[in-house]
């Protein structure tokens, strides 16, 4: 026979593991799914229609967010030149497309398609989805 103390932890592990399951089960969830277009069916870039040079940096940050890496660096004129790179993953995450954008004093001066990688192996999809998801803080 069980005594108090025992039946009071029988009680707690009855009650809470159900909870601590479906916690764990939407988690793991919500980080394959909401991460950076996990799946994503799209075929085409989000910066494929973007043509709007002169857009100054705020408004392009705004639009689209957090890049996924920068650069930043002085020119020979004393220019500051910022490069942004974004990184979107394509027809259900089997190409990485980066897009770099180059701003001079915070105005977008060039846009770039910098590299596109097809991914068949599954361990380097994997490889560079945690690298996306670091560098997003996710």
């Amino acid at each position: 026979m069980l005594g108090i103390r025992e039946k009071r932890v029988v009680f707690y592990i009855k009650k809470t593991l159900p909870v601590i399951v479906c916690l764990l089960l939407s988690a793991s969830c919500s980080t394959t799914s909401d991460f950076y277009g996990y799946g994503n069916s799209n075929k085409t870039s989000m910066f494929a229609n973007f043509d709007e040079l002169g857009m100054d940096k705020d408004s392009f940050l705004k639009k689209f967010g957090t890049p996924t890496n920068k650069e930043i660096y002085v020119d020979d004129q004393n220019n500051l030149i910022e490069v942004l790179y974004y990184t979107e993953l394509l027809n259900y995450d089997k190409i990485a497309v980066t897009t770099k954008f180059r701003f001079k004093n915070n105005i977008l001066i060039e846009q770039k398609n910098e590299e596109m990688i097809n991914y068949i192996d599954k361990k380097m999809l994997d490889a560079i989805l945690r690298e996306v998801r670091i560098s997003r803080g996710r």
